[in-house]
C-alpha cells in the first residue's frame, strides 16, 4: 500500500513526520503519546488527539505492509520518511515537527540508534542547523 496522499504543509503532513519518527524503533510507546499530550502537540499541529492517532495508525499500517511486501527487516522505510519530510516545506512547520520529534523520541527513557538516525535525517534533509539539535535536546 503506497503512502496515503496528504496535503503539503498540512497538519496531517506534520503529524505523519512525527508518527514515522515514533516508529523508528519499530513500536509506539504510550509514553510517547503522553509526551505529545504534555507539550500540547495536538494544538500546535492543529489536530485533535484522535486525528493524530488516525494519521499515526495509517502510517504504521502502510509501513507494515511495505515491510512485508519488500521483505525488509526494519519497519521504517527511508523513502517513506523522505516523502513525508518533503511534504513539509514551510520553515515554521519544519521547526514544529522537529521540536515534537525531539520531545517524543526519548520519552520512553532511551534514544536508540534508529531514532538518532531519524533526527539526523531531519537535520540533513531540512538543512536545519546543528544548533537546533543542541537547543532541542537541552
Amino acid at each position: 500500500m503506497p503512502m496515503q496522499p496528504i496535503g503539503r504543509d498540512s497538519p496531517a503532513a506534520v503529524a505523519r513526520v512525527v508518527a514515522l519518527a515514533m516508529m523508528a524503533d519499530a513500536s509506539f510507546h504510550p509514553c510517547e503519546v503522553d509526551a505529545l499530550e504534555r507539550v500540547q502537540a495536538w494544538r500546535d499541529m492543529g489536530l485533535s488527539r484522535p486525528q493524530f492517532l488516525a494519521v499515526a495508525s495509517r502510517a504504521f499500517e502502510e509501513q507494515m505492509q511495505s515491510m512485508r511486501r519488500h521483505d525488509r527487516t526494519r519497519l521504517l522505510d527511508d523513502a517513506a520518511l523522505d516523502q513525508a519530510l518533503d511534504a513539509v516545506t514551510e520553515p515554521a512547520l519544519r521547526q514544529l515537527a522537529y521540536r515534537l520529534v525531539v520531545e517524543v523520541l526519548p520519552a520512553d527513557g532511551r534514544l536508540g540508534a534508529a531514532e538518532t538516525a531519524v533526527l539526523q535525517r531531519l537535520l540533513d534533509r531540512w538543512q536545519l542547523a546543528d544548533a537546533a539539535l543542541a537547543h532541542a535536546l537541552v
